[in-house]
């Protein structure tokens, strides 16, 4: 990989792998009567909901009220904070080069559309990566996911001083990488295993 003076990073399927239909299996098993996992997915990821969340245009407390009266689950809010957060698995050989640019004295960006349970949930749990980033773009935080131009101006002042032209972007997703680049931010499309090339 690049060795940039600015490296703007995604933190789902980049810094963590994660899997919704884990929340969603979780979160059906929370159901008073059995409940379809994919039901659930669909319910959530195939609506507005998780955008709207993510967004920050819906709150933690009223997130969790929906899924608990519309999928009729009999559980507490921490467990059903639970069966949402507990999705992650690290992704070691990025952690590797996250620590190694770090160490060069590269500016470290997060940029990550999430949500504020999802974030409670991560940042202590790597919390030895995350600590070495000097400032985080989340969507909840302010208001709007990627690919929106906000999200990525809001990226752009994260990376000052830095020149554009040395800052990289790092993402799963290769149509948040083109919305990127439209504002001048060079970007690459990460699949496991670049990370030796």
């Amino acid at each position: 990989m690049a060795s940039p003076r600015c490296l703007i990073v995604d933190f789902g399927n980049v810094i963590a792998f994660f899997d919704h239909l884990k929340a969603a299996r979780q979160l059906a098993a929370l159901a008073r009567v059995p409940l379809d996992p994919q039901r659930v997915y669909e319910a959530i990821f195939q609506t507005r909901l998780e955008e709207d969340y993510d967004s920050g245009r819906v709150t933690t407390s009223t997130f969790i009220e929906r899924l608990r009266v519309d999928f009729d689950l009999n559980a507490s809010d921490a467990a059903i904070a639970l069966a949402w957060n507990d999705i992650y698995t690290p992704n070691t050989a990025m952690l590797e080069v996250i620590r190694a640019i770090d160490r060069r004295g590269a500016r470290l960006v997060l940029a990550s559309n999430t949500n504020e349970l999802h974030y409670q949930w991560f940042r202590p749990l790597f919390a030895s990566t995350l600590d070495r980033f000097d400032d985080e773009v989340l969507s909840f935080r302010i208001e709007c996911r990627k690919p929106h131009p906000r999200f990525f101006e809001a990226c752009v002042q994260a990376c000052a001083p830095t020149p554009l032209t040395e800052c990289l972007y790092v993402d799963d997703r290769a149509d948040f990488i083109d919305a990127a680049r439209g504002l001048g931010i060079p970007g690459i499309v990460y699949r496991p295993g670049m990370e030796r090339a």
